[in-house]
């Protein structure tokens, strides 16, 4: 048996620590590249949220349901545990549940389109469960989509209502009056135009 002289030691160790060095690279490449396109399609998918919030009354809370992602939502739907209710379901017309978005779900929503429901009286949202919602909807390449989440109307409590524009009623009957008065004035006090049209 005739020894290895020291240039075939190393030329041998160079060729393992090449194709060590290889196979890693192409390793590495391979993560990253699905990293990668992992993350161009977070970036480009629809994104389904749901959220409770009171933006029109103090008094109302309305369910929204947003495409917050930069692409089209189709075929979603809901399903809520435990299911959906509200007081508003013992007066006339249909029960939360029966609502036809909630209901039938929304066959397209574009990005940043948000739908509003009237969902409850704000003195009540102490008598809601926390609701678990799966959304499910597809991508405009046909690509299915499954989130969860979480619906917990506690959170609303104590809010401080701060409409965005807010109309002064009474602030409003002064302006009316004070041009009125103004009129009045003009008209001699009388409440009569000259011409006797008033």
């Amino acid at each position: 048996m005739e020894s290895l002289s020291w240039l075939e030691v190393t030329e041998a160790v160079a060729t393992v620590v090449m194709t060590v060095t290889l196979v890693a690279s192409a390793a590495i490449a391979r993560y990253s590249y699905r990293n990668a396109v992992k993350r161009r399609e977070d970036q480009t998918r629809p994104r389904v949220t749901l959220d409770f919030d009171m933006p029109h009354s103090p008094r109302q809370v309305e369910l929204f349901i947003r495409n917050a992602g930069p692409t089209i939502a189709r075929n979603v739907s809901f399903r809520f545990t435990p299911e959906l209710r509200s007081s508003y379901d013992q007066e006339e017309g249909p029960s939360i549940r029966a609502t036809p978005i909630i209901d039938n779900g929304i066959p397209t929503l574009p990005p940043n389109r948000e739908y509003g429901v009237l969902f409850e009286r704000a003195d009540r949202l102490g008598e809601h469960p926390r609701y678990k919602v799966e959304v499910e909807y597809e991508g405009p390449t046909g690509r299915k989509y499954r989130d969860t989440q979480r619906l917990d109307l506690s959170t609303m409590d104590g809010t401080k209502y701060l409409a965005p524009h807010t109309f002064d009623v009474t602030e409003a009957l002064r302006g009316i009056r004070s041009a009125l008065e103004s009129i009045n004035k003009k008209l001699g006090g009388s409440g009569e135009a000259s011409d006797g049209s008033l």
